[in-house]
């Protein structure tokens, strides 16, 4: 049923002023209504109840799609309507206050008591580097850390005949240990017997002996060389390298000059 274009009006003019003859029955009158048997309305009474009656109809005609107070709630062609704000939890929500709520709320630093610390039980949050820190894993399928991946880092200790390194790093990862070293010789011309000593942390348990690599720059050559750890000192040694050319040959034979600068670089298993 479509809206009707206008509404019952009595005992008003257009300009909204009440007719003179409207009375208001008495609450003995409203108890009972008009009986039958010859109880006749009165003008004035019945003026009043019609009027009454407008006056709803009005008021309702005046309803709104706006957030207007006092009026009644209407859909506008659109099938929406509006209402102000809430103030109180059981007010009426608005998509405006939603929108400011979750701004808010996204806007914060430690939602839900989020944190970049290891924390349990928390939501886990970027600090402001952008990082994130976890607990150590223990299953296999658990978050990796930079600890548990790089492992545990270092560098050679002193040696005999070299000058501070350029480069000189030590990685263990689990049971893995690599290092790389490049120093340049200070006297002699041969490769002293300490290359530098791995600090406490890094050392095996027993002598280990090991392939890696052995780079003289000044020759620009590269030999597979045969390392020795000392498990008590950690000093790196090297035992012989390969020529190219026939078997092993004894590292004493290896020759340097001084400030040549020579790289070594290997990897082996803690047991």
């Amino acid at each position: 049923m479509a809206k009707p274009a206008s509404v019952p009006r009595w005992a008003e003019t257009v300009g909204g002023a009440a007719a003179a003859n409207i009375v208001e029955p008495n609450e003995g009158k409203k108890d009972i209504g008009y009986d039958t048997g010859g109880d006749i309305p009165t003008s004035g009474g019945l003026n009043w109840i019609l009027r009454t009656l407008y006056s709803w109809v009005k008021w309702i005609n005046a309803g709104t799609s706006a957030a207007t107070a006092s009026t009644v709630m209407e859909r506008d062609a659109s099938g929406r309507t509006k209402t102000a704000d809430p103030a109180a939890d059981t007010d009426v929500d608005t998509q405006g206050a939603r929108n400011t709520s979750i701004g808010t709320h996204n806007a914060v630093t430690n939602p839900h008591s989020a944190t970049s610390a290891a924390t349990a039980d928390r939501i886990m949050l970027r600090d402001a580097a952008g990082r994130a820190k976890v607990a150590a894993p223990a299953a296999s399928d658990d978050i990796a850390r930079l600890d548990s991946v790089d492992g545990t880092a270092g560098v050679l200790g002193a040696s005999d005949g070299w000058t501070l390194p350029t480069a000189n790093w030590i990685r263990k990862v689990g049971k893995v240990v690599t290092f790389y070293v490049e120093r340049a010789a200070t006297t002699g011309t041969h490769l002293p017997s300490n290359l530098g000593a791995f600090p406490a942390g890094f050392l095996p348990a027993d002598y280990v002996q090991f392939l890696g690599h052995l780079y003289d720059a000044s020759a620009t050559a590269n030999y597979v060389a045969l390392f020795r750890i000392h498990a008590i000192t950690g000093v790196l040694s090297i035992e012989n390298y390969d020529t190219g050319v026939g078997p092993l040959a004894a590292i004493a034979g290896f020759t340097i000059a001084t400030g040549d600068t020579v790289r070594v670089s290997g990897s082996f298993l803690i047991p």
